[in-house]
């Protein structure tokens, strides 16, 4: 085992992943529930909301993928902390606007800042534990994914019926401010040295080969379901 590997650290930091998750979840999330008040109050068609729930997912994949190549060059814990910056920037406009463009462009930008973040939290996760120990912390933080959920199914009504709609996109810019607090005073980038010989061969590993294999086509097969998806990650 590596000597850099430190427990008690390791599992702070996936602590503080499950939360990023949580929160990633809310946003994703909390336009769907909001859409009888949005409609109502803004005037917007079904057709005009459709883009509006859609919008967050134009780039989201494409996102996704770049943000994978950035990852292995730049550090993970930087990545995560503007992510989460991001994520609470973009939830002021659709706070403030009444206009349907303005709602689109905020969904698109905070599709493209949560795009890479699953991939992300697992790979800072890696880093922090070795290769015998990851399967435990990334099966916990993940499951932020369903907590999100949960939450936003029982605080977005209630915030929505005391405060008006407008109000859960400032409790959601303030969880993402809170999180990156946390991250810059508890967080930080794993150093578990896993320079094996297998690790460092699957280092040098083509992209190209990776992305042909079978196994990936299959994950990806996988993630088009509406079920399968959440059976995938």
């Amino acid at each position: 085992m590596s000597a850099t590997y430190q427990r008690g650290r390791a599992w702070v930091v996936t602590v503080l992943l499950f939360l990023f998750v949580v929160v990633n979840f809310l946003d994703k999330i909390s336009v769907g529930l909001l859409a009888g008040p949005m409609m109502d109050e803004l005037g917007l068609t079904p057709a005009q909301f459709g883009l509006v729930g859609s919008s967050f997912f134009w780039l989201f994949a494409v996102a996704g993928v770049a943000g994978g190549f950035i990852a292995n060059r730049v550090s993970c814990a930087l990545l995560l902390l503007l992510m989460a910056i991001a994520w609470s920037l973009f939830q002021l406009p659709l706070a403030w606007s009444s206009s349907l463009a303005v709602l689109i462009a905020a969904r698109v930008l905070l599709g493209i800042a949560e795009g890479p973040s699953t991939a992300i939290a697992i790979h800072a996760a890696y880093k922090w534990f070795p290769d015998d120990r990851r399967t435990l912390p990334v099966a916990f933080f993940t499951q932020g994914g369903a907590t999100g959920l949960i939450l936003a199914g029982i605080t977005i009504p209630y915030i929505t019926s005391h405060w008006g709609w407008r109000a859960n996109f400032y409790v959601l810019a303030a969880l993402g401010a809170a999180w990156t607090v946390l991250w810059l005073f508890f967080g930080g980038e794993g150093k578990v040295d896993q320079a094996s010989a297998e690790t460092a061969a699957s280092r040098a590993f083509p992209i190209a080969r990776c992305l042909a294999m079978p196994p990936c086509w299959a994950a990806s097969c996988c993630a088009l379901s509406p079920t399968g998806a959440w059976h995938c990650r």
